[in-house]
């Protein structure tokens, strides 16, 4: 993915744009997700602000970051507290990285289509900075295992 996605200040989980599709071979396998994000916030006032991401098959959550019973769960959580609040803020390039094994549930033969959602407090930008000079290249790499 290398073109920015802006993601607004919201409660509810918005698709960042990056996704990555694989057709597993086997109803036994499972699938390892690979992700290596980067992102900004858009923050000139708040000292603090929680940024969330989730994983979906399509627009399935599959990560049960909500199994507990609580909806504040995520695959990925980033707090970021500043001791002031401003501009310097909107410059920082933070990382979202990690990986997941999905067990798709036999859908062998039938293409999957992974992708990452993000909520934040503050506005941010999925893939690149608030300033139009900048820019970054997030990925995702999908991988069957077994089967």
């Amino acid at each position: 993915l290398k073109t920015r996605q802006t993601i607004s200040a919201s409660t509810d989980f918005q698709a960042t744009g990056l996704s990555a599709t694989i057709t597993p071979s086997s109803n036994n396998s499972k699938i390892l997700i690979i992700v290596n994000g980067v992102y900004n916030v858009y923050n000139a006032t708040a000292t603090q602000y929680l940024t969330r991401f989730k994983l979906y098959n399509g627009s399935s959550e599959i990560t049960d970051a909500n199994s507990t019973g609580s909806t504040n769960n995520s695959w990925k959580t980033m707090f970021e507290v500043s001791a002031d609040s401003g501009d310097h803020q909107q410059f920082e390039l933070l990382p979202v990285q990690g990986d997941y094994l999905y067990t798709h549930g036999g859908s062998a033969g039938s293409a999957i289509t992974i992708n990452l959602y993000a909520t934040s407090e503050v506005a941010m930008f999925f893939n690149g900075r608030n300033q139009t000079d900048f820019g970054t290249t997030s990925s995702m790499t999908l991988m069957e295992l077994g089967g």
